[in-house]
C-alpha cells in the first residue's frame, strides 16, 4: 500500500513546500501535488490566489534526490 501526503499537509507549516515535502518523505509517504500554470511558469499551487507556491524545477530536483519515492 502506498500512503500519499496531499500537498505536505501535516508536515510544517505550508502546503507545496519544500520542506513539507522532505518531511512528509522522511516520514515514510509518497507526494501529491497540484500544478499551475502561472506567469507562463509551471508551479505547484493548490489554488491561483495562492502566494506560496514552489516552482517546477524544485519539485524536479526532490524527485531526483528522492527516485523511490511515488509524485502524483
Amino acid at each position: 500500500m502506498v500512503i500519499f501526503s496531499h500537498r505536505g499537509v501535516g508536515f510544517g507549516s505550508r502546503e507545496n513546500s519544500l520542506s513539507n515535502f522532505k518531511n512528509a518523505i522522511s516520514n515514510g509517504f509518497s507526494i501529491e501535488v497540484d500544478l499551475r500554470l502561472r506567469k507562463g511558469k509551471i508551479v505547484l499551487s493548490h489554488d491561483k490566489s495562492c502566494e506560496d507556491i514552489f516552482e517546477f524545477e524544485g519539485l524536479m530536483e526532490l524527485i531526483s534526490e528522492y527516485p523511490h519515492i511515488l509524485f502524483a
